[in-house]
C-alpha cells in the first residue's frame, strides 16, 4: 500500500515544528495573502489555526484536488493542534476546518455588488432544492472522489451521497451572504461502511472586486458554531481589506451586466455542495486509516 508520509531532512521537519510551536502566538494575528487575477487579498488566518501550505503533503494534495471544476483553491486552515503532524506528512481527523476558493474564470473580471446580490436572490430561490438540481453532478464527482482514494489508498473506496439539507441566507449585506448546509454521505472501504455528516457555513464576498467563497466547515453537532465562526472570520477578512459593509437592504440597487450576472449566479448553484461533500471526505478517509492501524492484520 502506499504511504502517506512524505520524506523530509530531519533538520527540516524539526525547524518547521520549532518554529510553529514558538511562533503560534504571532501567526494567529497575520493574514494569509492570496492572488485572484490582478487582486491581492488578505484573508484573516482564524484564531487556533494555521495554513496549509504546498510543503504539507499529503494534506495540501487532498485539500487541492477536491475541488469542484467550477472553483478554484486559494487557501485552506487546520486546528493548531495538528500541526506538528501535518508537518511530519500525517492527515490528522479533523473535525473542524476553513477553506477559501474563488470562482474559475472569473478572476480577471470585476464583480459588482449587484452581481453579489443577483447570486444572493438566486440562492434564495432555489435553495430548497438544491440538492435535487446538483444530484447528477454530486454522483458524477463522487465517482471521481472514489477512484483518487482508492489510488491513494491502495483499496477500492466508494464514496455516495445520501443527502443534503441547504439552509437560507441567515447574514447578508451589500458584500457578502452567509448560508448553511448539512451533509450526509457514505463510504464503503473494504467490508465495512462508514456515515458520516458534515456542518458547513459558506460565505460568499466581495473582496476589492473579486467574489471569494469562505468555507467553515465542522462536525454535525457543530452547525452553529460555524455560523459564529464564519461571522469572526468574515469580519477580520474584511477589516484587513478596508472593506466597509453595509446591511443588504441599505445596498443600492443597480443595473449590471447581464452575462456576468447570470453566469455568477449558475456557477453558484452547483459548487457549494459539491465542495463542500469532497473536503468532508478528508476526515473520513482519516478515521478509517487510524481504525486500520489499530486493527491488526487477521492471521
Amino acid at each position: 500500500m502506499k504511504s502517506y508520509r512524505t520524506p523530509r531532512a530531519p533538520f527540516v521537519t524539526l525547524a518547521m515544528i520549532v518554529l510553529g510551536l514558538f511562533g503560534q502566538a504571532h501567526a494567529e494575528e497575520e493574514n494569509v495573502t492570496v492572488q485572484v487575477g490582478e487582486k491581492r487579498i488578505e484573508i484573516a488566518t482564524p484564531p487556533g489555526y494555521f495554513q496549509v501550505t504546498p510543503n504539507m503533503q499529503p494534506l495540501y494534495r487532498f485539500a487541492t484536488i477536491m475541488v469542484a471544476e467550477s472553483n478554484r483553491f486559494l487557501t485552506y486552515f487546520v486546528p493548531e493542534k495538528h500541526k506538528e503532524a501535518v508537518v511530519s506528512g500525517e492527515m490528522p481527523v479533523m473535525e473542524r476546518w476553513y477553506a477559501v476558493q474563488t470562482l474559475a474564470g472569473y478572476e480577471d473580471r470585476k464583480i459588482l455588488p449587484e452581481h453579489l446580490q443577483a447570486s444572493a436572490r438566486f440562492l434564495r430561490e432555489h435553495y430548497a432544492d438544491a440538492y435535487a438540481k446538483i444530484q447528477p453532478d454530486m454522483d458524477a464527482n463522487m465517482v471521481k472522489v472514489s477512484g483518487e482514494l482508492s489510488q491513494d489508498s491502495g483499496v477500492d473506496v466508494s464514496v455516495s451521497m445520501n443527502g443534503m439539507e441547504f439552509y437560507p441566507a441567515h447574514e447578508e449585506s451589500d458584500s457578502h451572504f452567509s448560508h448553511s448546509m448539512m451533509n450526509s454521505y457514505d463510504m464503503a472501504i473494504e467490508s465495512g461502511t462508514k456515515e458520516t455528516k458534515v456542518a458547513a457555513t459558506v460565505t460568499t464576498a466581495l473582496i476589492n472586486d473579486r467574489m471569494v467563497f469562505m468555507y467553515v466547515y465542522g462536525e454535525e453537532s457543530g452547525l452553529e458554531w460555524t455560523r459564529s465562526a464564519a461571522s469572526e472570520w468574515v469580519a477580520s477578512t474584511f477589516k484587513a481589506n478596508g472593506v466597509n459593509s453595509v446591511s443588504a437592504s441599505k445596498a443600492k440597487a443597480q443595473t449590471g451586466d447581464a452575462r456576468t450576472e447570470k453566469a455568477v449566479a449558475s456557477g453558484l448553484s452547483s459548487w457549494k455542495a459539491v465542495f463542500i461533500a469532497l473536503m468532508a471526505v478528508i476526515g473520513v478517509v482519516s478515521v478509517w486509516r487510524l481504525e486500520r492501524k489499530r486493527t491488526p492484520p487477521s492471521s
